[in-house]
């Protein structure tokens, strides 16, 4: 063999070695980017952990401490029963655009409100 000169098995070995280094610094550099993506993401949910009760409060100083899911069920059944009367779109139609689940969940709710 010529001296300075690298066998093919030589090649392979280093040509390996240097995928090996290489999946290893994107392994590194994926694990930091995870981690700056979850430490960014508590972040922003903390803050809008701060921002929903902040408005949740007003909300409910607005509705006299009605909790707000009493608020949002209500305005949907008010919304509902509008759309419902001043359109000919269908029932289930009318309740999906309101928020509901399904016509059955409107129903139960629709229900329990009007019994009260």
């Amino acid at each position: 063999m010529i001296q300075g000169h690298r066998s093919h098995g030589e090649w392979r070995e280093a040509d390996m070695n240097t995928m090996r280094a290489a999946v290893l610094a994107d392994s590194i550099t994926l694990r930091d980017r995870n981690r700056q993506a979850s430490e960014f993401e508590a972040q922003f949910k903390t803050q809008e952990a701060r921002i929903a009760l902040s408005e949740a409060d007003a909300i409910r100083e607005c509705t006299g401490g009605m909790p707000l899911s009493d608020f949002l069920d209500d305005w949907r059944i008010r919304h509902t029963a509008q759309m419902l009367a001043d359109t000919d779109e269908p029932v289930g139609l009318v309740t999906e655009m309101s928020g509901f689940a399904s016509r059955s969940h409107f129903s139960t709710l629709f229900s329990a409100k009007s019994s009260r």
